[in-house]
């Protein structure tokens, strides 16, 4: 590491998105080895590179049974599963494992993007009891070879800039407490479903091919409302016959049924549902990435979402009795009879705001204030405990733009935060919160502040 004396290790991490029995055998050696010799540092445990599912659940109880003090978290999804997932960390168990939100974001570089990233970091924050550490997704892109997105910052031989979620990941680097304080918010707005047709997954139900020719027999699909049962033809699904559509079902309760084997090819089954075009749908993918995994996916505005994830495999020229259950949210499907999945696709609910707020050792107060709607906020905020006095702060705010705004070589700094001076009268603060806007607050125990030039 290039240190001729030790240098206070805090943390050490023993894999990263490790799958599979393999791994979780070894853990314990390497776990009990290290804790023995270096009790001072903090061991993180891996939960897999997906939110939910088998190996996700492998993980934690792995960190659970060896005492891990972190697990690592990673996943990458729609700006829509990060607000329907707002309170993911909210109701963990006391003496659960901390976590380390190793690696996260929304599939994006705009300001949209960085807005819903950022109502998402309030919840960390919130949560920091139960939420140790979060690192955003690969920090550095050279734009002349690209082969990931998104990043925090792109470079080419002569510039660099940040995006959108760099600013808003600098912001809430900068602007930390030292503890959390209770904040409690009363509206008369009301919670709104931004996806309300997601309560009926209704659409096309289709087969799709992906690099493996495939053989579907024996399909039945039934309207468990109804009783109706659609029986469409045998159908091979190969390059010359890449998407098949078996029926439009109306109904948001239904059960499919059918054979699968594959002839050739390497990536397994690949089963459509509610879906309304390429870019929005949902899917059950059986032997996904290198033929070693089986998820039930979802597509919003072509930005994908693995819901849950287990290991399976595909056995060429074997032939498979696949089972799938939709019941309004609720996905279930099945393997030659065994379950694997049981998905409740969690409504997307805009709440009218999203806030932390914390205290620093040196009396001063923090209020994030992330407002994701297209209307504007009055907020009448009162600090506890501030005294008669007049204090002056700082509010460091991103507001303004296009949703769809970026920065960009020739436009650097389209999208970056603007700050402003503001009052405190007695612990109270009037603010309007503009639509789609960031808002960090800073009121200080002392009583004059100079905003920077």
């Amino acid at each position: 590491m290039g240190h001729r004396e030790p240098f206070h290790l805090e943390y050490i991490a023993i894999g990263n998105e490790e799958v599979g029995e393999a791994f979780f055998e070894r853990y314990p050696l390497f776990h009990k080895a290290i804790k023995e010799k270096y009790p001072d540092i903090k061991i993180i445990n891996t939960a897999s590179p997906f939110a939910a599912g088998g190996e996700y659940e492998r993980g934690w109880k792995s960190a659970r049974e060896n005492h891990s003090d972190l697990i690592d978290e990673h996943y990458y999804m729609s700006p829509e599963w990060f607000i329907a997932n707002q309170h993911r960390y909210d109701n963990m168990g006391k003496d659960d494992p901390k976590v380390f939100l190793g690696e996260y974001a929304t599939w994006g570089n705009t300001w949209y993007n960085a807005l819903i990233e950022a109502s998402y970091m309030t919840g960390l924050e919130r949560n920091a009891g139960n939420v140790a550490m979060a690192c955003y997704a690969p920090m550095l892109c050279n734009v002349d070879y690209v082969n990931w997105k998104p990043d925090m910052i792109w470079f080419n031989n002569h510039q660099a800039f940040g995006t959108p979620n760099y600013y808003v990941q600098s912001m809430f680097m900068k602007y930390q407490g030292d503890s959390l304080l209770e904040n409690r918010i009363e509206f008369e707005d009301e919670i709104r479903d931004l996806m309300p047709e997601k309560s009926c997954l209704s659409g096309e139900i289709a087969l799709e091919w992906r690099d493996a020719d495939v053989e579907y027999t024996d399909i039945v699909i039934t309207d468990n409302e109804t009783g109706e049962e659609i029986r469409p033809a045998d159908v091979c699904v190969n390059a010359e016959n890449r998407n098949v559509t078996l029926t439009d079902m109306k109904s948001g309760k239904y059960t499919i049924r059918m054979k699968a084997k594959e002839v050739s090819g390497t990536k397994g089954f690949f089963i459509e549902f509610n879906k309304k075009d390429q870019k929005n749908r949902m899917f059950w993918e059986l032997g996904a990435w290198q033929n070693l995994d089986m998820a039930v996916a979802e597509d919003i505005n072509g930005r994908g979402s693995c819901l849950a994830q287990y290991t399976f495999s595909v056995e060429q020229g074997r032939t498979y009795e696949l089972e799938l259950q939709v019941d309004g949210r609720s996905i279930k499907t099945f393997v030659d009879g065994k379950q694997y999945h049981d998905v409740y696709l969690k409504p997307v609910l805009e709440e009218p705001l999203y806030t932390s707020a914390s205290a620093k050792n040196d009396g001063s107060i923090i209020l994030k204030i992330v407002n994701i709607s297209d209307s504007v906020k009055e907020l009448d905020i009162h600090l506890h405990g501030m005294g008669g006095k007049t204090n002056m702060g700082r509010m460091i705010r991103m507001s303004g733009y296009q949703l769809d705004d970026e920065n960009t070589f020739e436009e650097p700094e389209k999208v970056t935060p603007n700050v402003t001076g503001i009052i405190s009268e007695a612990g109270d603060v009037m603010l309007g919160v503009p639509a789609h806007s960031v808002s960090i607050i800073v009121i200080n125990k002392e009583e004059s502040y100079t905003v920077p030039a």
